[in-house]
């Protein structure tokens, strides 16, 4: 019997291991195992199924692993080694790009993800009053509902499986500003004359 590992996914306080078996024993599988090893704990996880939930993982250690799968007379090849590597909240985000638009004030972002794929960020806005929000699976993120030629500063998170980062540096003060495509022909054709 020969195994493999086909994905790892994290969450906040472990993962799981999906494992995929060549079974030419002829015995039945009656369930997989997974040992890991960190620089000072050792996980071990267990499943009737080809998924098997290792926890906990402490953030950002990173595990040496082996998995195998058992009959009921004994177990196949262990796997080659694989690494897991303990998911942890996305880094801070750093903005990119600012773009002013109607009404509305456009940001680029790049974040490390932690390990665990980003699921959204959130944009904040500003202006030290009032505070307005927007989100986005991914960049750029759009705060809208802004007044035309008042300044704001924004930040940005991003959040993962497992949490949420800090927030970005603050942007210089930016203000959202009518587009030209917006206004009136009328007043388009006066201000080119």
């Amino acid at each position: 019997m020969v195994t493999s590992v086909t994905s790892v996914e994290y969450s906040s306080d472990g993962a799981v291991v999906s494992l995929a078996t060549s079974n030419t024993s002829g015995f039945a599988l009656t369930g997989h195992v997974v040992f890991c090893r960190g620089s000072e704990a050792f996980l071990q996880g267990r499943s009737e199924s080809e998924s098997v939930r290792l926890a906990p993982l402490t953030r950002g250690e990173t595990y040496s692993c082996v998995a195998y799968a058992r009959t009921d007379t004994g177990r196949g090849e262990a796997t080659a080694a694989f690494s897991l590597q303990a998911a942890d909240n996305p880094g801070v985000p750093v903005i990119v790009g600012v773009e002013p638009e109607d009404g509305a004030i456009s940001l680029s972002v790049r974040a490390e993800d932690g390990g665990s794929a980003i699921i959204f960020y959130q944009a904040t806005c500003t202006d030290g009053t009032n505070t307005y929000m927007g989100t986005s699976t991914s960049s750029p993120i759009t705060v809208s509902g802004l007044t035309n030629d008042v300044a704001y500063t924004c930040t940005v998170t991003a959040t993962n499986s497992v949490g949420t980062s800090t927030a970005s540096a603050p942007t210089d003060p930016v203000s959202p500003e009518e587009s030209a495509a917006s206004l009136p022909i009328w007043l388009l054709y006066q201000i080119s004359q």
